[in-house]
């Protein structure tokens, strides 16, 4: 039997405009059973895999409602704007000063939330929560954000790392965060990488690890009383994770308003781009073609 369910997943890998996002999500939990099953009974709170909740483009109320609910559930209060959201998720607090002075990500600072969906409502699904984990015994013991800007992306792939390697780093402290006594972390797994065990041992130096499976579908470890699994479609199959994935989505989409306001503002009638690489290249040539000065290594992830 777990007392704790965490999750992580990612938002964003693929872009090479805007963030990268990771979130990790703890619950304690008193019973066996997944959340899924659990927040079955849930009705006003849609928790899914952000796919499914936010097509590009589209509104972001579900994914808006879901992550603020959870947010104020959890921090006992509503953010007022981007910049509020994040001094409470932000894994390290430096990392919002770091944000803030990039240009295309200043407005943080101003843009008021919630921007999709009422206030009230918000306020009376949060009351909804927190009756309902009272009821199920449940708490929410941890969600926590990285948000890493391409320039940081860059810096870490200039050390000599690959991608992978890159994501490695970056997801790291998340897991270190996540893993105590009797605990269970799901992490959504990207890519056809089979084999964990290496980046674990390096992670937990000293600590007995053994390898449950190291499958298609499922890379899963014992560390002491705790299972650490890399999971295809873990935002499907976990709630905790999927729970991640919608803070990671719903924050990006965040980001990429403050960084197409920003562009909007120096570049009146510049096209809105999501970041990701066909339509990054062709917000990158309308730059260029309009002789908007930018450093290229602060603005494009490289790959």
């Amino acid at each position: 039997m777990f007392k704790i369910y965490s999750g992580i997943d990612e938002a964003a890998l693929g872009p090479i405009l805007g963030p990268y996002c990771c979130t990790l999500v703890s619950f304690d939990v008193p019973n066996d059973g997944e959340l899924f099953d659990i927040f079955s009974e849930l009705k006003e709170i849609k928790i899914n895999d952000s796919k499914k909740l936010y097509i590009s483009g589209k509104s972001i109320k579900d994914l808006e409602n879901t992550a603020l609910s959870f947010f104020s559930s959890f921090f006992k209060t509503q953010p007022e704007t981007l910049s509020d959201l994040l001094s409470e998720l932000l894994i390290e607090k430096k990392y919002l000063n770091q944000l803030s002075a990039i240009p295309w990500f200043n407005k943080i600072k101003h843009l008021k939330l919630p921007i999709a969906c009422d206030n009230l409502q918000i306020q009376k699904n949060t009351e909804s929560l927190n009756e309902f984990l009272l009821k199920k015994q449940l708490k929410i013991s941890k969600i926590k954000v990285d948000i890493v800007s391409a320039e940081r992306f860059n810096s870490i792939l200039s050390e000599g790392h690959n991608k992978s390697q890159c994501c490695q780093k970056i997801l790291t402290p998340l897991i270190m965060e996540s893993l105590s006594a009797q605990s269970r972390l799901t992490v959504d797994r990207q890519g056809g990488r089979r084999y964990y065990g290496e980046w674990l041992v390096e992670m937990y130096t000293g600590s007995p690890i053994s390898i449950n499976r190291e499958t298609k579908d499922l890379s899963s470890y014992n560390i002491h009383d705790s299972v650490i699994q890399f999971q295809v479609k873990g935002d499907e199959k976990y709630l905790e994770t999927a729970l991640a994935s919608i803070f990671s989505k719903y924050i990006r989409e965040l980001m990429m308003i403050c960084f197409n306001d920003y562009w909007e503002d120096i570049t009146p009638g510049i096209k809105k781009t999501a970041g990701y690489p066909q339509d990054g290249k062709r917000f990158i040539n309308d730059l260029t073609s309009r002789s908007v000065a930018y450093e290229k290594n602060k603005l494009i992830r490289q790959k």
